[in-house]
C-alpha cells in the first residue's frame, strides 16, 4: 500500500513482551534503497542506527514527537483517526461496536459502549442544558485539545 505524507496510518510493534498499537503521521516518504532523512530524524540514527536502506519504499512516521522507521508491510491507513475508537483506561485500539474494552474492563455505562473522539465532541456541553461531562472532562475540551492538535499539524 502506498501513502502519502500526513497520512495517518497505524501498526502494531512487540517489545519486552508486550504489544503496542501505535497511530502517526507519514512525514517522510524513503525510497527504495535509501535511509531516513538524517537531519530530521537523528533519533533513528542513535544506538545501533538504522541500517541500509529497504528494498522497497517505506515511511518516517511520527507518533507524538517521536520517529519511527516501520516496516512498510506492517502499516494500515487510519482514515479519520477521530472516528476510531480508543478506550481511555489502556489506550487500545477497539470496534467500533463495542461492549467496553476487553483489555483492562473499561466501560462507559451511560452510553453502552466506549466512544469515538468525534462522538464524545458532539455530546453536549457545559452550559448548555443536560450538557454532558465525559468521565468528568468536558466535551468541550476535547475538542479544544483536537483543534489544537490539528494547528500543531498544520505547521509540520
Amino acid at each position: 500500500m502506498q501513502f502519502k505524507e500526513c497520512d495517518s496510518v497505524t501498526w502494531t510493534s512487540q517489545a519486552g513482551g508486550s504489544r503496542k498499537v501505535k497511530i502517526g503521521v507519514v512525514v517522510q516518504i524513503v525510497r527504495a534503497g535509501e535511509r531516513p532523512d538524517r537531519v530530521r530524524f537523528p533519533s533513528l540514527y542513535s544506538s545501533s542506527g538504522v541500517g541500509h536502506g529497504r528494498k522497497a519504499v517505506s515511511y518516517v512516521v511520527l507518533v507524538g514527537k517521536t520517529a519511527y522507521w516501520p516496516r512498510e508491510s506492517l502499516l494500515q491507513p487510519v482514515g479519520d483517526p477521530l472516528e476510531v475508537v480508543y478506550c481511555p483506561g489502556c489506550a487500545e485500539r477497539l470496534e467500533t461496536a463495542n461492549n467496553g474494552c476487553p483489555h483492562c474492563g473499561y466501560e462507559d455505562p451511560e452510553h453502552g459502549r466506549v466512544l469515538s473522539i468525534t462522538e464524545i465532541m458532539r455530546l453536549p456541553s457545559y452550559p448548555t442544558p443536560g450538557a454532558a461531562r465525559y468521565q468528568d472532562v468536558s466535551p468541550a475540551f476535547i475538542a479544544a485539545v483536537v483543534a489544537a492538535a490539528r494547528a500543531q499539524l498544520e505547521k509540520i
